[in-house]
C-alpha cells in the first residue's frame, strides 16, 4: 500500500498496484477504483485546492 492520505471524511485513502482505495475509519473498503498505472507506493494521495 501506498502512504495513506486521511480525508476530511473521516476516510482513508491509498492505492496499491493498479486500485485506488477509500477505507472506513474501521478499516471497511468503502470502494475501489481500478487504475490504468501502477501507482507509486512512496508517495501519497493527494487533495486539490477543491478538495477532490
Amino acid at each position: 500500500l501506498s502512504k495513506p492520505l486521511v480525508g476530511d471524511d473521516e476516510r482513508i485513502y491509498t492505492c496499491a498496484g493498479k486500485n485506488f482505495f477509500a477505507f472506513e475509519s474501521n478499516g471497511i473498503v468503502a470502494w475501489r477504483i481500478q487504475l490504468s498505472y501502477v501507482c507509486h507506493t512512496d508517495i501519497a494521495p493527494a487533495f486539490d485546492s477543491t478538495g477532490r
